[in-house]
């Protein structure tokens, strides 16, 4: 599900189709209005998002555009990257999650471009569009998350999570990897885990009976194999994603320091790279 409240419905196709009747022919579906058509997990939103074309003589819009309920933007979008879907005109999955860059934070965007990437978008020309796109609103961030995305995640919080951990400077887990004892026998699929430190990390968030006897016998497997075993729930994945950060630090530390150590090895080695190529930047173009 898109969103993280069960309970929200995003605007329905009739609903959309009314408000688009009332603006210029050319008005599009975007962002987070065209992200919830298209599935991808973000945060609840109730207005409707469009974008009409600019051009140099200005934009198009009119007055029945700009009201309380619509988010109206001016944006020059190829019409490649323009899609017709149950009747509606929006940009393309992978345009969607450029364009979501301008107004969702990097935890999200990254949230985002998982499930894009599970719904088929080609990673390729989420990247064209990111290069293609200069300096608008969001770039940088676009390209950052671009770094960080993974199309094994299963859910917005475990992506949320996942987010924070690598956005702190820490070495990336494993997502969603199937997870076996010291001599071989199968303890389950970790969401987050790192195999060297024997460490997982669990996403739980509102779950049935059967799955709680589910979780249950994993953790009880994971216990009895040695393996430290975090559970994290909503609060974690939204407002205490710093817990999180400190609790992976230091179990890396306590459990696996040379998987630190080597990360940031890396990590030095590319800051100096691009420091280096900077500084040679700077030179020339003096």
């Amino acid at each position: 599900m898109a969103q993280s409240d069960p309970s929200y419905l995003p605007p329905s196709t009739a609903d959309l189709a009314r408000d688009l009747a009332s603006m210029p022919d050319d008005t599009v579906l975007t962002h987070r209005t065209s992200g919830q058509r298209h599935g991808l997990w973000l945060p609840a939103f109730e207005r409707v998002e469009v974008s009409t074309p600019a051009n140099v003589r200005g934009s198009r819009y009119t007055t029945s555009v700009q009201r309380r309920d619509v988010i109206a933007h001016r944006l020059q979008i190829d019409p490649s990257q323009i899609v017709v879907v149950a009747g509606l005109p929006m940009t393309t999955i992978e345009q969607t999650w450029v364009h979501l860059a301008a107004v969702l934070d990097i935890y999200d965007l990254i949230a985002a471009g998982d499930s894009a990437l599970r719904l088929g978008a080609s990673l390729d020309t989420m990247t064209e569009l990111v290069r293609r796109a200069g300096r608008r609103p969001g770039v940088p961030r676009a390209r950052e998350a671009l770094k960080h995305l993974d199309a094994r995640s299963k859910s917005r919080p475990e992506s949320r999570i996942r987010a924070a951990i690598v956005l702190a400077g820490l070495p990336k887990p494993d997502v969603n990897k199937t997870v076996y004892d010291h001599n071989g026998d199968w303890l389950g699929e970790a969401d987050l885990s790192y195999e060297e430190a024997t460490t997982a990390l669990e996403y739980n968030g509102a779950v049935h009976d059967a799955q709680r006897v589910k979780d249950s016998v994993k953790l009880l497997g994971f216990n009895r194999a040695k393996w430290a075993v975090r559970i994290y729930t909503a609060p974690h994945a939204f407002v205490r994603m710093h817990e999180v950060v400190s609790d992976v630090r230091q179990l890396l530390s306590e459990r696996a320091p040379h998987l630190l150590a080597q990360h940031y090895r890396v990590q030095d080695r590319v800051t100096n790279g691009q420091d280096r190529r900077r500084r040679i930047s700077r030179h020339r173009a003096s």
